[in-house]
């Protein structure tokens, strides 16, 4: 008889390296809810699992749970939002930029993302226009999950 060998366990998200910072924009969440099987929905879940961390202002909230209200998301769906920010990092933002000219409110996600260091996900034809900021990348989430193979996880 053999001796089974230990199952190793994995470590709980607080002691994992620290997650990629991400910041959302609130089409991501509305396209997320749409469709459970698509790339924003995997973006999603990869912060719920704390392999990426999300980055957001308060403006930025707003804007989702007021997105989110519009299109009538279920209040299931709602919470798992609410818990997204509450897991996530409320970032103070330091620096004013306007380069959205089309959308100047779209510069909050731009700010968010210059703070926290963070990749910004969008569907926003404003925003992946300006291409991106002070090292800030802007990508849409199909393109992010496939330059950021994650271990153990497919879109």
């Amino acid at each position: 008889m053999t001796a089974a060998s230990p199952r190793r366990k994995r470590k709980p998200v607080s002691e994992r390296a620290d997650p990629r910072p991400v910041v959302l924009d609130a089409n991501v969440f509305v396209a997320a809810q749409w469709n459970p099987r698509s790339a924003s929905a995997h973006v999603l879940r990869l912060c719920e699992d704390g392999l990426l961390r999300l980055c957001h202002t308060a403006s930025i909230r707003r804007e989702v749970y007021a997105t989110l209200r519009n299109t009538r998301a279920p209040a299931e769906f709602v919470s798992r939002v609410r818990s997204l920010f509450n897991a996530g990092s409320d970032m103070r933002t330091t620096r004013r930029i306007r380069l959205v000219e089309d959308d100047p409110e779209d510069d909050k996600y731009l700010e968010c993302a210059v703070a926290a260091g963070a990749t910004i996900i969008t569907n926003d034809q404003h925003l992946l226009r300006v291409g991106g900021c002070d090292g800030v990348e802007i990508l849409r989430p199909t393109e992010f999950a496939k330059r950021t193979p994650v271990a153990g996880t497919q879109v």
